[in-house]
Formats: structure tokens, sequence, C-alpha cells
């Protein structure tokens, strides 16, 4: 997948190594910064003459969403049922329209792959991507910046790029799958509705990669746990992977008409969302930019799929992109999101007439030509409390804690693991699974009383699961996948 995404300063663009547009030659770093200065200044985005994104934004009216931010508040969802986007991206900085994590949102917990990278993204051009595509999610309705497509998103941001990367490495995306579903991380303190994979490839990937990734998906869609990405910023080329991967939702960008933007990858069938004529925002400014890109146009749509999780809890991914599907307009032949089709497709369409009513009904502010006042999304208000994922006043405790190891690895049939944290008198208990067709199956399982662990096996395992018991108490189980060459599980 090559991202070319051009956003201003401010709303993050993404560019890749090799994510130009076709036919465009390579530059210099100096006329690369000159090309970059023009296009912010110029073509990338126009300021608006308000202290906020319009309301609702153009995305949101282009694409059957602009009831969304005048729900009733008799429909909206206690903040504890309200599903989460996991955004595998470049980190989400701290701002007036992303406030620190709270439970509330719209970002929940910033987290990244390694002690190197950045929860908060850097100031590179990459390192800002991950902030614009939170922004076009959940952007806060406050009188500053932008407004995102959903106002109860509630997003977990992963942060997986690498300092000096132009993009992703094909590992990352199957790192940050397997951290978002699985259930001894983000998806046992959170409820994820959906992966976002928005930020293009830095290279491209071997057949391994492309196998290792395949299976996470399938492992998160077991989870009921949607992955939608971008599907490319090349025009007259397909979609690119991992877009293209079994199981992935590609998103096409699309502009306020529907028809794709210029610079669009596509494939037969692919959805078409907002990349270009979107809202965004330049620090706290407002602006209208042309080049969001197939990023924007996945982000928004893990938005809505996030959303219709949280009406319909018990989707499963396939009816989440059937009502995608069934609630799309047709333009130029392409499925084309629309919001409101997509709720009346899951059978939620007083909810889209409820908040469509109080939209008319809605006055301008101060009696004068000013944007309609949306009403207030109910919430908690203290910023400052304690962030638990759930609706409990305290948060969960294991009786035994979860299994750590120091060391594993796989080789000529025998998993060895070595447990660094096994309480005194507790039993390990491992379970060695392989994942095929969208299925798991148990090669083996073992259960000692000792920190080393030492089993053979037929077939090599894509996931060792792990857990302490003593004495009637046990721990929660812990997932370790199998992501590297190096025959390791982490």
């Amino acid at each position: 997948m090559q991202s070319t995404d051009r956003f201003p300063r401010g709303s993050i663009r993404s560019n890749t190594a090799a994510g130009r547009p076709s036919g465009r030659p390579a530059v210099g770093r100096c006329a690369a910064a000159a090309l970059t200065a023009a296009l912010l200044g110029l073509a990338g985005a126009t300021s608006a003459q308000a202290a906020e994104s319009p309301t609702p934004t153009a995305q949101q009216e282009a694409y059957g969403a602009g009831w969304l931010p005048y729900l009733d508040p008799a429909d909206v969802p206690a903040v504890a049922d309200r599903y989460v986007a996991c955004l595998v991206d470049s980190g989400v900085a701290v701002g007036v329209d992303l406030p620190a994590d709270r439970a509330e949102g719209p970002i929940v917990e910033r987290l990244s792959l390694s002690p190197e990278v950045s929860r908060f993204g850097d100031e590179s051009d990459t390192g800002r991507h991950g902030t614009a595509m939170a922004l076009m999610m959940g952007a806060l309705p406050n009188g500053s910046g932008t407004i995102g497509v959903s106002p109860i998103a509630r997003i977990v941001s992963v942060s997986a790029h690498r300092p000096g990367n132009n993009g992703f490495k094909p590992g990352d995306y199957q790192e940050g799958i397997a951290r978002c579903a699985r259930q001894s991380d983000i998806a046992g303190r959170w409820p994820v509705a959906v992966v976002n994979l928005s930020l293009g490839s830095s290279e491209p990937p071997s057949e391994d990669d492309r196998a290792f990734v395949a299976n996470r998906v399938g492992q998160a869609r077991e989870s009921r746990i949607s992955v939608v990405a971008s599907a490319g910023n090349r025009p007259g080329e397909s979609v690119g992977w991992p877009g293209s991967a079994p199981g992935v939702v590609p998103v096409a960008a699309g502009g306020p008409t529907g028809a794709l933007c210029s610079y669009a990858s596509y494939s037969p069938g692919t959805l078409v969302g907002p990349g270009c004529g979107i809202d965004t925002a330049e620090g706290e400014t407002p602006v209208r930019s042309e080049n969001g890109g197939s990023s924007s146009a996945a982000a928004f749509t893990s938005a809505i799929v996030a959303a219709l999780r949280t009406w319909r809890p018990q989707a499963s991914p396939d009816e989440i992109e059937g009502w995608l599907r069934t609630g799309a307009r047709t333009v130029d032949g392409r499925p084309t999101i629309d919001v409101a089709g997509a709720f009346r497709a899951a059978g939620l369409g007083g909810i889209v007439d409820r908040a469509a009513s109080r939209r008319a009904q809605a006055q301008p502010q101060g009696g004068g030509g000013g944007q309609p006042v949306p009403p207030t999304i109910p919430g908690p208000v203290d910023p400052g409390s304690e962030v638990l994922p759930s609706g409990s006043s305290t948060p969960k405790k294991s009786k035994l804690p979860d299994v750590r190891l120091s060391r594993s690895s796989w080789s000529r049939g025998r998993v060895v693991l070595t447990i660094r944290n096994r309480p005194v008198g507790a039993t390990v208990e491992v379970s060695a699974q392989r994942f095929r067709n969208f299925s798991s199956r148990t090669l083996r399982r073992v259960s000692v009383k000792s920190s080393r662990v030492s089993f053979r096996v037929g077939q090599r395992p894509d996931r060792i699961v792990l857990r302490f018991v003593k004495r009637g108490a046990s721990s929660g189980s812990r997932e370790y996948l199998y992501l590297d060459r190096r025959n390791r599980f982490r």
C-alpha cells in the first residue's frame, strides 16, 4: 500500500518512500522541502474563515453523516458501551481537539510498539499522520480546529512509526494488528471493533509478510474485530497491500460528489470514502484539504464501523461490511459510503431520523447566520479522573499475574519457553495453536510446575496461550504470537 496523503502541517500528511504520484520524478532534499512548502501554502488546503470546521463537515455532508452531530441524547450509549477503533499509525499528539487520554475519548489510550517509538508522533510528515487520522475520526466539537465524523468516537492509538522511516515495515502491520486484537493486550482492556491501517509501507512485503498479515487479520476477525485499510494513492493502479490482504476492507479516496480523487488507487468493488475536499485542521485553524487521500477515507470508515458496533455489539465483521455495502450509493459504478444508509441497513433508521429531526429544528447561534449548534454528547466531564476501560469504579485485578516470557523459541519441532514471573507453587498451562483459513486448532496442551517449559509439536505454532494456575486461582490467559523470523514468540 502506497500512501501519498498531503495534509497541511498540524493535520499531518503521509509520504512513503515509493509513494510519489505516478509520473512525478524524484527530487532532492532541498527541492523536496521547497515543493512541500508550496503544497502547504498553495495547493494542500485553504483556511476557513472560522474558528472551527463547519457543522456538519464537508465529509459528513458528502457521505451521509450530516445527522451524526445531532444525535438524540436518549440514543447515545453510555461511555463504557462505546466500541473502540484501534489506530495503528504514527502516534497522536495531544491537542485541543485530541486531549490527554481519558475514558470518554476521543483518545482513550496512547501506546507504542517499542520504547524507541513515540506515542505522540513527531514533526516529520509521517510522524504527523496519526494525528490527522484521529482528527478525522473523532476531533472534539469545541469551537476550535475541526470536528471528527463520530461524536462518540473512542480511539486507542498504537504508534508503529520508527524514527527515520517514511512508513511502516511489513512486520509493523503484523504486530499492530496482533496487539489490537488479542485479549491479553488492548482487546482485553477495551471493546475493540476495528483495526485501522491508514499508513503506507516503506518497503514491499515478502510472501512470508503477506501470509503473516493474513493470519493476523483472520485472528482479528475471529474475535469479531474488523480490519480497515487505505486502498492507496497511485492513480490507475489497483488496491495496494495490506488493503488487498484477505479479510481486509480497503477504502479508496473520493471527493465531495463521491467520484474518485484524481490520485486514487482502485479495484472493482472497493468502497469509496472521503479523501479530497475534506475539512481538517492546521493546528487550531480549520482548513479544507484536497489531499487527505485513502488514509482519510479509511479512518472515516473505521469510525463508522466502531459506531455501528456500538449500537449492534453482536455484529460480525461480515455483517458490518454488508451494512456498509447495502447502504452505499452508487457513483460512477462504484459503491460509495453512505453512513445513513449503513445505519438503516443495520436496522438503526430510528436513530438517523431522530437526529435528522433535531438538525432541522436547530437554530443558528445568536439568531444570526452562524452555524447551527449541535447538542452536547453526554459523558464523563472530569479529565483528571483515572481512565478505566469499563464502567466499573476500580480496575480489574487478576488473582495471579499474567505470564511474562523472558525467552521463547521454536526450533526443529520443539517449543522452549522461559517464564520470568512464575509465582511460587504455580502451574504453567500452555496451549500451542495453529491458525489457518480463519479458524484455529490446538496442536498441544501442556501443564508444568516449572519456569522452563519445553515440548514437541508436529507443526510450527502461530501462537501460544499461557496462564498461571494455583489452588483454584488463575491468571488471565496471555497470547504470544509468532511474529518474527528468528523463531521467537512475542
